[in-house]
């Protein structure tokens, strides 16, 4: 749907469920398994949440937001009924905020903030702790690692032994990279780059 301009984020963490947000005109259009889109769009707008910066899926088919304006993180439920809210982030842990992602994995939500690190929540919005990771844009989960691709470079911290390893990567000069089941891709200024990991 291009009237809603730019799609800013696509959360495909529950691909029955993909969340697509409309940062320009705070819409959330959700599709399904066959990208056919599910119900109508959401305005964040008319919940409540006209600075809202980023959305993304969390359990039991519901969402959360980043609002901007408060510095604080909101969830709705399936039915868009507001199930919890963290309150002002900025007061409670005393930092400077710019976000740059959210995601919920795990039964965590973490909120990058490159300045600080990757922030922790619980899946209630209980600040849990910070992962000490600054400076990237992007990252993804498997299993306990935290994936990042950072000065050529595909990093791994693992969440549980926060033990960080890295691997060098066959084209240094990606832009972004991704992995996804036994596969590698990287995504270069004019090519897509497909590994198979062994």
């Amino acid at each position: 749907n291009k009237t809603f301009g730019k799609i800013n984020t696509i959360d495909a963490g529950n691909p029955l469920r993909i969340i697509l947000f409309y940062r320009s005109f705070l819409q959330v259009v959700f599709l399904d398994n066959t990208l056919a889109q599910n119900g109508d769009p959401v305005s964040v707008e008319s919940l409540g949440y006209p600075r809202a910066q980023f959305v993304c899926s969390s359990h039991d088919n519901g969402m959360w937001i980043y609002d901007e304006q408060n510095f604080e993180l909101i969830r709705f439920d399936q039915y868009l009924q507001l199930s919890n809210q963290t309150g002002n982030l900025a007061q409670i842990l005393g930092m400077d905020l710019k976000p740059q992602a959210l995601i919920e994995y795990g039964n965590r939500l973490y909120l990058n903030n490159p300045s600080a690190g990757i922030l922790v929540f619980d899946i209630f919005g209980t600040y849990y702790n910070t992962i000490p990771i600054k400076g990237i844009r992007d990252f993804q989960f498997k299993e306990d690692a935290l994936l990042y691709y950072q000065n050529g470079k595909l990093n791994s911290f693992n969440t549980k032994t926060m033990e960080q390893t890295f691997s060098v990567l066959p084209d240094s000069t990606a832009v972004a990279v991704r992995i996804v089941n036994d596969k590698l891709y990287a995504l270069g200024k004019e090519a897509l780059g497909i590994y198979t990991i062994t």
